[in-house]
């Protein structure tokens, strides 16, 4: 059987055997195992030892070991559990905070901060101080991509969303994102929906000046395939 959150679960379960390596993640790593299992209870109070652990160590030790943590779970996919609410109040984001505090120039708790956030201040600062950073880069070129997606994605009923320059805006800043990569072949799939971006706004404006028809008629005439999504209305009484 396929449960909903399979992937969630065997991410924890992933998470947790790269946590056991380290003889201080040991409370952390059993909390994941107990999510796992769906013991909840217990799981918060594994993580809760884990916590009051955390809050005896020296502020080194504490940097060290969120940059650890961190790095084990963004490379854990699925997990999307782990950062539970007092986790991240009581040590990830206090102990980003401090480092920040304490070294105000150092770029590593702002990249942090910036994923965990998804905060486009951030994450440019970090792509600035850190051009080859890929991770960081991909994460500003699918925003800018998101944005044209949210606006286009009624195009299939002659809808769209917001102002056609803004998308431009968007699409050529997440080209520039694209073409100032070191390695753009690791970019290549978002290089691609970014030139059907491109390619779908222009047919966009070839049909605004000329109607003839629905939009997906007008480009299905052309040869154009963009695999409209399906859009769902919900009314009253609908749950």
């Amino acid at each position: 059987m396929h449960y909903w959150n399979k992937d969630s679960l065997e991410g924890l379960a992933s998470l947790a055997a790269g946590l056991a390596a380290w003889e201080d993640f040991a409370h952390l790593a059993e909390y994941c195992r107990l999510r796992e299992a769906g013991l909840r209870r217990e799981a918060f109070a594994s993580l809760d030892t884990f916590l009051s652990y955390a809050e005896t160590w020296e502020r080194e030790k504490s940097q060290d070991a969120v940059n650890a943590v961190l790095t084990l779970h963004f490379r854990s996919t699925g997990c999307h559990q782990f950062l539970a609410q007092p986790l991240m109040k009581r040590f990830v984001d206090p102990v980003l905070q401090r480092w920040l505090e304490h070294d105000p120039d150092a770029i590593a708790p702002v990249r942090w901060l910036a994923i965990l956030r998804q905060d486009p201040e951030l994450l440019c600062r970090v792509l600035a101080a850190k051009p080859g950073d890929i991770a960081i880069r991909r994460m500003l070129i699918a925003k800018r991509l998101g944005s044209v997606d949210y606006a286009t994605h009624h195009l299939n009923e002659g809808f769209f969303i917001g102002k056609l320059d803004e998308a431009l805006e968007d699409l050529g800043l997440a080209y520039d994102l694209i073409e100032g990569a070191e390695d753009r072949e690791s970019l290549s799939d978002l290089d691609r929906e970014a030139r059907e971006y491109g390619q779908m706004l222009f047919d966009w404006q070839a049909y605004k000046a000329r109607p003839v028809g629905s939009f997906p008629e007008w480009c299905a005439a052309r040869g154009r395939d963009y695999h409209w999504g399906l859009t769902v209305y919900y009314g009253e009484g609908v749950t």
